[in-house]
């Protein structure tokens, strides 16, 4: 009776997801901002907190499902930083619960010992990936949108057996809600709501299940196309425009270099692959030769493993489409490997497997090595200290500067902070540094449009609606000047804040 209630095996797995949530949240905790978050949090509250929406009212580069995601999040905790850090650190966490799920499933009652040395050994590639660790803890949008494009490939796999009209519909909106977290995302999760036709039951029915996934799509991007509707110009300017806006400075010699064919490729290899090369190499190991055998067989056990090889290139694609890459675009390969290692773990033949199991143990081994040299992990010892949270100095932050404005409209590139605070912001700056360092390439009558604010708009935009006070310090020089030479040529006086921070007020402190 004891060993049905608590099967050993089952109960190690679980500790194991246990450890790997415990250390996503650690690391989520530990990371500060930077001003990529800005431009996902800032909008957040602004929908909550006054009703404004992303296009209609200001520009936002990225698809809004996160925007309403992370309103929610504002509304319910009225914390902004620790609400949205927590939502994309359960996302982390629920990613690797599939991934361990999705491995102890796949094998049979008799083979759980290695199902747990499977999980072990997957989650640790996992945790100790350069890309992964640089990716997650933070706001942006990568986790949550990964997550669900992974719900899409685990349904489609799973309904080639089950043929389940919920399942497509199901899966549908997990791919849409991957693409209306962010548009790259549609190269990978168009062709997986198509994956039904790939599958060997009647063609009728195939059309069946691509229609109900179709259906599915359609409902979760509806905020999307509702929010397209209501202002068309500015959510195509947005999303399709402006990311090419900078290319027009000839002076950005980065953006020039970056938007060539040959350095993505040359990025993907270098930076991606060549640090990565444990998972890399252990999904090579054991994910690709099941791969290969679907296409042979058409064996629907063996179509899971065919579908994580399919969906590969189509995301490559999705992390190439920006005009200029980033690391982080590529973090979806770090869940789409790890899953095809889940699926192709149980067709190791039993004479290889202990070799198979040395050879991944050996590249752990050599993944989580390349951690430890590379990165502190000092936050470990300071998981349930709250205090060392970073969330807890962003308070202390927010703090200060309620204390030196108590009302009126803070002007800033770093958005957050002063939302946080309870103070309000200028929306046209939601998106940070983003749109004000490129919005001089655009014409007058168009920024004005499109509420776009170019430095040399700044005097007049904040004639009728001056600040309460002006804080910089958090970007470089070159960007902030303009509003470091408003405050000046307008009277304000600068106070020394937090960590070499300027608050510049119509009065010095008393």
């Amino acid at each position: 009776m004891f060993k049905e209630r608590f099967h050993i095996p089952s109960m190690l797995s679980l500790l194991l997801v246990g450890v790997f949530a415990l250390l996503v949240f650690g690391r989520a905790m530990d990371r500060d901002l930077n001003h990529d978050e800005h431009q996902f949090i800032a909008p957040g509250a602004l929908l909550s907190r006054e009703g404004l929406l992303p296009y209609r009212d200001y520009p936002i580069f990225h698809l809004p499902n996160l925007t309403f995601a992370y309103a929610m999040m504002d509304r319910v905790s009225g914390d902004l930083i620790l609400s949205t850090k927590l939502f994309s650190a359960i996302c982390t966490m629920l990613t690797g619960g599939l991934l361990a799920l999705v491995c102890w499933r796949s094998f049979g009652a008799g083979r759980k010992t290695y199902a747990v040395t499977g999980v072990l050994l997957l989650l640790v590639l996992v945790f100790s990936d350069r890309l992964f660790d640089f990716t997650i803890g933070k706001t942006w949008n990568h986790e949550f949108p990964s997550l669900c494009l992974l719900i899409g490939v685990v349904l489609t796999g799973a309904n080639v057996i089950r043929d389940k009209v919920w399942i497509a519909v199901v899966t549908g909106i997990a791919l849409g809600l991957a693409v209306g977290s962010r548009l790259t995302f549609i190269t990978a999760a168009v062709p997986l709501c198509l994956a039904s036709l790939l599958y060997s039951t009647p063609w009728k029915r195939r059309l069946q299940l691509v229609a109900c996934a179709g259906v599915g799509f359609v409902m979760a991007i509806i905020p999307t196309i509702w929010l397209w509707a209501l202002s068309p110009e500015a959510f195509w300017f947005d999303n399709f425009q402006f990311p090419r806006l900078r290319l027009l400075d000839a002076s950005d010699e980065r953006a020039q270099k970056t938007m060539s064919l040959w350095r993505k490729v040359r990025f993907l290899f270098k930076e991606v692959i060549l640090p990565g090369c444990p998972l890399f190499l252990a999904y090579l190991l054991v994910g690709v030769a099941p791969a290969i055998r679907w296409f042979h067989t058409r064996s629907s056990a063996f179509f899971p493993t065919a579908l994580v090889m399919i969906a590969i290139p189509f995301a490559l694609a999705g992390c190439f489409a920006p005009s200029r890459y980033q690391y982080q675009h590529y973090y979806l390969f770090v869940p789409l490997l790890a899953l095809g290692i889940a699926y192709g773990l149980p067709f190791v033949a039993k004479e290889s497997r202990r070799l198979v199991i040395l050879i991944l143990s050996v590249l752990a081994l050599i993944s989580a090595g390349m951690a430890l040299s590379e990165r502190s992990y000092r936050w470990v010892k300071t998981i349930f200290d709250t205090s060392a949270w970073y969330v807890s100095d962003v308070r202390e932050m927010a703090t200060q500067l309620r204390q030196q404005v108590d009302s009126g409209k803070i002007l800033t590139l770093s958005p957050t902070l002063p939302l946080e605070a309870g103070l309000p912001i200028y929306p046209e700056l939601a998106t940070g540094p983003f749109g004000w360092r490129a919005a001089h390439l655009m014409d007058p009558e168009k920024r004005r449009r499109l509420r776009f604010v170019a430095p040399e708009d700044l005097g007049a935009f904040l004639e009728n609606d001056p600040p309460a006070g002006i804080l910089t310090g958090f970007e470089k020089k070159e960007l902030e000047k303009p509003l470091i030479e408003y405050a000046k040529a307008n009277g304000y006086k600068p106070m020394g804040m937090f960590k070499r921070r300027t608050l510049w007020l119509r009065k010095g402190p008393e």
